[in-house]
């Protein structure tokens, strides 16, 4: 009977520890809520008109939004209830996305109230070794898309379930960090589906792809031969490595004769182009403004720079990036031809020739005089670097 009392005192002793955690527990949240109303009150943020509040909150948006407690915009929710209501009023602030799998596999729930938080305002996602699908989400919205490949082992599905993008501009696909297979990541059939529901995009990117070899040989054509972007602004293949067959100037040139693009930009790897082959793509879009040649030739460049002297020759040229894995020795006479070519153009001109090597550098610079020259042009208002990464020769 004593130990039934016993029990019966420590049962009736827990029911109060309960009780009292349960109104402990009452006043903590209580003294929270308090404290938000209290940091409301006293939060300068809170006091300012809308569209000042919000624009400084987007003022505070990496450059690619990751989903998390920790993470803005998502960070913002949980400062106070008036910050809270400004995150979740302001939908640019979920406007953007990026998701690195495997760990955003579980994030399918979030990702589609991340989405209806943007409502109506255009949409920017990047996608890093996975896609999301994006059956049933607001397609005519998706204005920038990224999709990289890193490690990956098997093939992308592209979102084609989506319907026509008719307001996607830009468009990245490749690695951040190295050379990947095109053919091992990304189908090639698949990849013209998607390019060709987006017939309005501005800007194209392919970023360390390589066309591999073997097993992992592309081998379902070129993308180019087969695609049609009549809006297309830039068009960037510099990055892309064909390892087994030459990269087609015919495709390309047979590309711009279809598109009929306003191209602005365009990037190509420069190591198996031949000038003549490449001014005929040139004469289809006059309205070039940026160049860039990655790992160009020294034959390309010991054509191209006597063809920058003709004014038919890229007549809207103001910036010509070029980047080279072989210097060009000082005795070549390249660099006379390019001092003269710029002379001639007279117009504003930014000109990077940046070799990828420090080998044999101090042999590839110009002469005094020549330096004299380039350095002359500077003070005449282009911009002007010639050398290795690290080192200017132009430069005082």
């Amino acid at each position: 009977m004593f130990a039934e009392q016993i029990l019966a005192s420590i049962e009736a002793i827990s029911a109060d520890i309960d009780r009292q955690e349960e109104v402990l527990k009452k006043l903590k949240h209580r003294k929270n809520a308090l404290r938000r109303q209290l940091n409301a009150v006293r939060d300068p943020v809170a006091r300012l008109p809308l569209e000042i509040s919000s624009e400084i909150f987007i003022q505070c948006l990496p450059s690619h939004p990751q989903p998390g407690a920790g993470h803005i915009p998502m960070l913002l929710l949980y400062v106070c209830h008036a910050w809270k209501e400004i995150t979740l009023g302001t939908p640019a602030l979920w406007a953007a996305i990026h998701l690195v799998f495997p760990r955003a596999n579980g994030f399918k729930k979030g990702w589609e109230t991340w989405l209806e938080r943007a409502r109506n305002h255009p949409i920017s996602i990047s996608f890093h070794n996975g896609v999301a699908s994006m059956a049933g989400q607001p397609a005519h919205q998706l204005k920038n898309l990224e999709i990289y490949a890193d490690f990956y082992d098997g093939k992308f599905a592209l979102p084609t379930d989506m319907g026509p993008l008719p307001s996607l501009e830009t468009l990245t696909i490749g690695s951040l960090t190295q050379c990947v297979y095109f053919s091992r990541a990304f189908s090639a059939h698949q990849t013209l589906k998607f390019l060709r529901l987006a017939p309005n995009l501005r800007e194209c990117t392919f970023r360390n792809f390589c066309n591999g070899f073997g097993k992992h040989q592309f081998n379902d054509g070129s993308i180019l031969k087969n695609l049609t972007l009549p809006a297309l602004k830039t068009l960037d293949l510099g990055a892309v490595a064909f390892m087994t067959e030459p990269f087609s100037t015919d495709d390309l040139f047979n590309f711009l004769g279809r598109s009929s693009p306003p191209l602005l930009e365009l990037h190509l790897r420069g190591n198996v182009l031949k000038l003549m082959e490449l001014e005929k793509s040139f004469r289809l879009v006059p309205t070039l403004t940026h160049v860039g040649l990655l790992s160009a030739s020294r034959p390309l460049l010991e054509e191209l720079f006597p063809a920058l002297a003709q004014d038919t020759f890229l007549p809207n040229i103001r910036r010509l990036s070029i980047q080279s894995c072989w210097p060009l020795p000082a005795s070549s006479g390249s660099y006379e031809a390019l001092s003269r070519a710029l002379s001639l153009r007279g117009n504003p001109l930014v000109l990077e020739l940046r070799w990828r090597t420090n080998e044999d550098a101090e042999a590839s610079r110009p002469s005094a005089d020549l330096c004299a020259e380039f350095r002359q042009l500077v003070a005449d208002g282009m911009k002007i670097y010639i050398g290795t990464k690290d080192r200017n020769f132009i430069s005082v």
